[in-house]
């Protein structure tokens, strides 16, 4: 057996059982596993003696993350930065997303097979009841077809949320039902940025690429946190996996982003990923501090 476990508290993080039944026999089995502490020891225990155990203790400060992850490399976590720990998770190595270096602009993505990639989310990222929030995501996908980005929350009724590309050619920002609400026209293999804001007295929009798409008055969201449902890259049913390349997505609890403020964060996603800010009504790309960048 082989365990991880947090030097500090004893804890078991992750473990996993081999069995063996010829000694010239070579295996590769991961352990994924979530480090809690600045410390973890890896377990070997022979269980077949149940006397031997071989502890090994390793500096979770100089272990290598996904963001040091090899072109080509299957990713177990991609780590939120946002430092509330939201981390998208997928202990399923068949599952795992690719690590895609220098795809758009020189920036990394994580590129989903559109089979079965997907990651797991936690439950608290958007707040029960009816709150304001803002959605970002910038991603590529390959073919037309209904592929999930993200979704949040139940999927029964208004208690949940889409964030997605729709069968029908569109983007897809809407509660299950009621509320559906499609717009602006993605290409297959051209990255956008789309962004969904909700303001529960005045309801739903959808941009792309910083260009309104449309706007949606329902107000009736209802959103209820559901253990196990929240993902990235695929509806909580197991269908829809995202086919292409996630670069970033940023989600706003309690917080309906509007006029510069929403213009920063596009011009900030626009500058990095090397993507042109619609000019069908002429607008800035704004710096952090509002000063106008171009």
């Amino acid at each position: 057996r082989i365990e991880a476990i947090d030097a500090t508290t004893s804890n078991v993080l992750a473990s996993i059982t081999i069995s063996k039944t010829n000694a010239n026999t070579v295996t590769s089995e991961v352990l994924p596993f979530v480090a809690t502490g600045t410390e973890t020891i890896i377990r070997i225990t022979d269980m077949s003696a149940a006397t031997i155990n071989i502890d090994i203790t390793i500096d979770n400060l100089v272990v290598i993350s996904a963001e040091q992850a090899i072109d080509g490399e299957k990713i177990y976590q991609w780590k939120d930065l946002s430092g509330a720990d939201n981390h998208a998770i997928q202990p399923e190595a068949a599952r795992h997303g690719v690590l895609k270096n220098n795809t758009l602009n020189f920036n990394p993505s994580v590129r989903f097979d559109g089979n079965n990639d997907y990651y797991e989310l936690p439950i608290s990222i958007i707040d029960n009841g009816n709150p304001n929030y803002s959605i970002m995501s910038v991603q590529m996908q390959t073919s037309v077809k209904e592929a999930q980005v993200l979704y949040l929350g139940s999927t029964a009724g208004n208690r949940g949320i889409h964030h997605q590309l729709d069968g029908s050619g569109q983007f897809e920002s809407s509660w299950p039902t009621p509320g559906g609400f499609w717009a602006g026209a993605p290409v297959p293999n051209k990255p956008d940025i789309y962004t969904a804001i909700y303001n529960n007295t005045s309801g739903k929009l959808l941009r792309q690429d910083g260009l309104q798409r449309g706007t949606n008055a329902s107000t009736n969201l209802n959103f209820l946190q559901t253990a196990g449902a929240n993902k990235l890259g695929a509806f909580p049913s197991m269908i829809n996996f995202f086919n292409g390349d996630i670069y970033e997505v940023i989600v706003y609890n309690q917080k309906a982003a509007v006029g510069n403020e929403l213009l920063r964060i596009e011009s900030y996603l626009a500058v990095k990923y090397g993507i042109t800010i619609n000019q069908t009504t002429p607008q800035n790309y704004l710096a952090s501090d509002n000063t106008i960048i171009w």
